[in-house]
C-alpha cells in the first residue's frame, strides 16, 4: 500500500449513508468482460491543482475459450471489448477522450479524439478524458 487505510466512522443513522445510495456515476453497469481499474484527475502543469483532464484507465478481462461458457459466472452480456463512451457516464458529456500511454507520459502520434472504445481480451488502455 502506498498510503496508509485512513478509517472514517460515522454512525448509522447519518444521512451520508443516504447520499451514498443517490450516486451513480455510470448509467448503466459496465459490460461483464471491462473494469474500470482507475478514473482519477490529472495534476495542471500550470500550478498544483487538478488539471481539466482525468485518467481513465480501462481492463477488459480475458476468458479461456477451451471451456464451455455456461457456468462462468456471468451474469450479464459483453460487448466484445467496444464500449460507447458518450453512454457511460450519468450527468456528463464527455468533451475529448484520447489513448495514451499507461503512464500518461506519451501520446502517440496519431492520437485522435474517439467516442468507441474497442479493447482486445487481456489489455490494459489509458486514456485522457475531460467530463463536462
Amino acid at each position: 500500500i502506498n498510503h496508509p487505510v485512513i478509517p472514517m466512522i460515522t454512525s448509522a443513522g447519518s444521512f451520508i449513508s443516504s447520499l451514498l445510495n443517490t450516486f451513480s456515476p455510470l448509467i448503466s453497469s459496465m459490460p461483464c468482460d471491462m473494469h474500470i481499474v482507475n478514473l482519477r484527475t490529472i495534476q495542471s502543469k500550470v500550478n498544483s491543482g487538478p488539471s481539466e483532464e482525468a485518467a481513465l484507465i480501462l481492463h477488459r478481462k480475458g476468458f479461456d475459450c477451451r471451456f464451455a461458457n455456461t457456468d462462468l459466472g456471468l451474469l450479464c452480456s459483453t460487448t466484445q471489448g467496444k464500449l460507447k463512451v458518450h453512454k457511460l457516464f450519468n450527468k456528463f458529456h464527455v468533451e475529448s477522450l484520447i489513448s495514451t500511454s499507461l503512464s500518461l507520459m506519451h501520446s502517440f502520434p496519431d492520437a485522435r479524439n474517439i467516442s468507441e472504445i474497442s479493447m482486445n481480451p487481456m489489455e490494459i488502455n489509458t486514456y485522457r478524458i475531460q467530463l463536462r
